[in-house]
């Protein structure tokens, strides 16, 4: 299905994107503690589907960055507050597919 976050845009849920968000920190924090730039990466998706569902974008990290891995709050924290992200600019792009949208990396 592509990236995590194309649940949550297929599902129009903001509470899928902050479980798959959250999900995810936790999931590889060694690896995003390592280097913060794989992070970064790792989540613009979810910055433009928050984005399209309405969210407050830089509300919506922060709150999942509080829940999230200590080491790495303030990279979440500073990338939702960011007003640059978009997929292409990180490696992804918004395909639209048969069974609706989807991220796919490009690197």
């Amino acid at each position: 299905m592509g990236h995590p976050a194309t649940e949550a845009l297929r599902l129009a849920s903001p509470d899928v994107w902050r479980g798959s968000l959250l999900a995810m920190l936790r999931d590889d924090e060694q690896a995003w503690v390592r280097d913060d730039r794989d992070l970064m990466v790792a989540m613009a998706p979810f910055h433009d589907c928050a984005r399209r569902l309405g969210l407050d974008v830089a509300e919506s990290f922060r709150r999942v960055a509080e829940e999230g891995p200590e080491p790495v709050r303030g990279v979440v924290t500073g990338f939702g507050a960011r007003n640059d992200v978009s997929p292409s600019t990180f490696g992804f792009e918004l395909r639209d597919e048969p069974d609706g949208p989807v991220y796919v990396i490009t690197l």
